[in-house]
Parts: structure tokens; sequence; C-alpha cells
């Protein structure tokens, strides 16, 4: 899943529309979200990991496999080995 975490501007919240905007502009094979809001804890803090980091997920035990460094190419062709394609 990608995170929307910054809008027009470093430090300014993304918002619904710009979301929506990015996900029709940059084909995913995956989610895309706004990044969390108060009183729930900001994305990159409970992961524990600084923003444009990429985490492989275990969707059968939802535990962290793996977090590759901004490195978004790399992710994805972990995932895809992990799946077996």
């Amino acid at each position: 899943m990608v995170i929307l975490v910054e809008g027009s501007s470093p430090g300014s919240s993304a918002t619904k529309s710009q979301l929506n905007n990015w996900i029709s502009k940059v084909p995913q094979p995956f989610t895309g979200t706004l990044d969390s809001v108060d009183p729930q804890p900001l994305m990159e803090d409970y992961f524990g990991v600084p923003r444009d980091q990429f985490i492989v997920v275990d969707l059968k035990t939802m535990k962290m496999v793996e977090v590759v460094q901004a490195n978004p190419k790399q992710a994805i062709a972990d995932v895809e080995a992990m799946l077996g394609n």
C-alpha cells in the first residue's frame, strides 16, 4: 500500500482529492491511502520507520518481513518473488 503523507507543499497534509488524483495518474497494483490523523499515530511512527521506506508484509501473519530503503522497484520485485511471480 502507498500512504500519501504530504500535500502540495512539505508539511501540509494530503487531501482525499490529492490522493484520488495520485491514484488516477500513478499506476499501482495495490491500495493507496492517506496518512492517519490524531488521535492515531502517523504511519511512519506506527511502523517505526522513516518516510520513503517500503515494508514487505506477510499477509498470512500480518508481520513485517522486510523493510526496503527507498527503492520501490526492489520492494515490488521482493513482493513478486514472495508471491511466486
